[in-house]
C-alpha cells in the first residue's frame, strides 16, 4: 500500500491536497518540502481516499480525516449538470429553430417549456436533500426532468 500526504493548500485553507511520493525521497523529507506545517495534514494510506474524485474540491481535512463538504459538493453537481445540459440545449435550439420556420407556435412554446426546464434543474430540491455523493450521482439530468 503507499502512503500519501494530505494536506492543506498553502493559499487555500478550504482545499486540500494529495501528495504522492515519488519513491525517491522519504516521505517525512517530502512533508518537509511541500507540507505548510502549520496547517492541518495527514499520512494515509492511498486505498483510504475517497473513491469519488468527482467531488475532489469538496474534500476537507478534519482531524487527520478526509470528510466530504457536502455544500460543495452540491455545487460541484451542479456545475456538472450545467456543464451535461448544454447538449440537450443544443439539440433543443434545433428543433425551436425547426418550429419557428414551420410557425408552429404550440410546438415553440412546448420547447420554450422543456429549455426553462432545464435552466431550472440546478434549483432542483432534490440536489439540497442529497446527503451523500453518491445520492448525487443518482441526480443526473433525465431523473430530476422525470421527478
Amino acid at each position: 500500500m503507499t502512503e500519501v500526504i494530505v494536506h492543506t493548500h498553502n493559499e487555500d485553507n478550504s482545499r486540500v491536497v494529495v501528495t504522492y511520493p515519488s519513491g525517491e525521497i522519504s516521505i517525512n523529507e517530502l512533508i518537509e518540502r511541500v507540507v505548510d506545517k502549520s496547517k492541518p495534514y495527514t499520512i494515509i494510506n492511498e486505498d483510504d481516499l475517497p473513491n469519488d474524485t468527482n467531488y475532489f474540491e469538496a474534500w476537507q481535512l478534519i482531524d487527520g480525516k478526509i470528510v466530504i463538504n457536502m455544500d460543495k459538493a452540491r455545487d460541484r453537481h451542479r456545475d456538472i449538470l450545467r456543464d451535461e445540459r448544454q447538449k440537450y440545449f443544443a439539440s433543443l435550439d434545433i428543433l425551436f429553430m425547426r418550429a419557428i420556420e414551420a410557425m408552429n407556435i404550440e410546438l415553440q412554446q412546448d420547447l420554450a417549456s422543456q429549455k426553462q426546464k432545464l435552466r431550472d434543474i440546478t434549483s432542483h430540491p432534490a440536489i439540497m436533500l442529497a446527503t451523500t455523493t453518491i445520492e448525487l450521482h443518482a441526480l443526473n439530468i433525465d431523473s430530476l426532468l422525470n421527478q
